[in-house]
């Protein structure tokens, strides 16, 4: 078991969609049961533009593995994150191929959200679009 803290911060508009969208970020952490949420403690909501607010998140958790510990990360894009507990992990080839794989699973995910983003604004920009 791995206990970590995690800061995820969230930035948008309008207001109430910024802690919508943190209290999302808890609710499909408790939906995974290699998770078990330990305590969750809300920022304070800062406005930092004309129509933009940020607000923060710290979640404190158990994570059954290093590799689910690493998920969370990879899809919840902490600000920050550390580790309480064990003071050492012993991982052997098989963990860390895991851990691997699923992290170039998830880049090549990012990649491809984002190739299909910049085509449909280069489209946008060029006046044309897809029917």
């Amino acid at each position: 078991m791995i206990k970590a803290r995690m800061i995820v911060e969230v930035m948008g508009w309008p207001k109430e969609a910024v802690n919508n969208a943190l209290e999302k970020v808890v609710d499909m952490m408790k939906e995974r049961e290699q998770i078990t949420i330990i305590k969750k403690e809300l920022g304070n909501m800062k406005k930092l533009g004309e129509k933009t607010w940020s607000n923060f998140i710290e979640i404190e958790a158990e994570y059954k593995e290093l590799k689910d510990l690493v998920g969370a990360i990879i899809d919840f894009g902490p600000i920050s994150v550390e580790i309480i507990s064990p003071d050492k992990v012993t991982l052997n080839l098989a963990d860390i191929q895991d851990i691997v794989t699923d992290f170039v699973f998830k880049m090549q995910q990012i990649n491809n959200t984002l190739r299909k983003l910049l085509s449909e604004n280069i489209l946008l920009k060029s006046g044309k679009s897809k029917k």
